[in-house]
């Protein structure tokens, strides 16, 4: 089957075949060369389950597209600010139960009544409620050490700005700088739109 991609051909692609919150298998595409030099050993398979991808997400520490948070309840506008950050740039994972320093406290003590299920729903009706338009994401998760992980993994948003509407009404756009989540300036977000613009110079490479 043939994809077009609007924004041109990115680096990398991840591709993920998942049965609702069951990851079933994925891969890492390596596309720096250009389509027109594409080979299949450039094709490199992916952790085999979302386990062992967890366990290396854990190692690398926090960067640009990539984010821990110990609790959803206690940090929800952080998060979603990170999931706009994530939406407006290149994608992002954000794993809820896994602290700053990388050990895992898991989440399951935020449950309601003990519901995984709930618990993951509440996180999408918040991101559907206050995330302006509505990003591309994906929730899973897995136990690691008798914790669960829960994986929120954002991809890079096709309809830019993606905005984080505020109590008061109020809409900002935010953006990742390292591994920070910031608000963004009049500057980036007129970057963020020109990005996404088909006929913008950096997405012509490889057409």
């Amino acid at each position: 089957m043939l994809y077009p991609l609007a924004n041109g051909t990115p680096d990398r692609a991840w591709i993920i075949l998942s049965r609702r919150d069951e990851w079933c298998d994925g891969r890492d595409i390596d596309l720096r060369y250009g389509a027109e030099r594409f080979e299949w050993h450039n094709i490199k398979a992916a952790p085999e389950s979302i386990f062992e991808q967890v366990r290396e997400w854990i190692s690398e520490g926090e960067n640009y597209t990539l984010e821990y948070k110990r609790e959803f309840n206690k940090d929800e506008r952080t998060v979603l600010k990170t999931v706009v950050a994530f939406a407006n740039g290149q994608g992002g994972v954000i794993l809820l139960g896994v602290e700053d320093d990388m050990s895992i406290h898991g989440v399951e003590h935020q449950f309601p009544q003990g519901s995984l299920d709930r618990y993951k729903g509440k996180i999408t009706d918040l991101i559907h409620s206050s995330v302006i338009p509505s990003p591309n994401y994906l929730i899973s998760h897995c136990t690691i050490d008798s914790h669960t992980v829960v994986v929120l993994q954002v991809f890079k948003g096709g309809l830019p700005p993606y905005t984080l509407r505020g109590k008061d009404g109020t809409s900002v756009v935010y953006v990742r700088r390292n591994a920070t989540t910031c608000a963004a300036t009049p500057i980036e977000i007129r970057e963020i739109v020109l990005n996404a613009l088909p006929d913008h110079p950096r997405n012509q490479i490889g057409r």
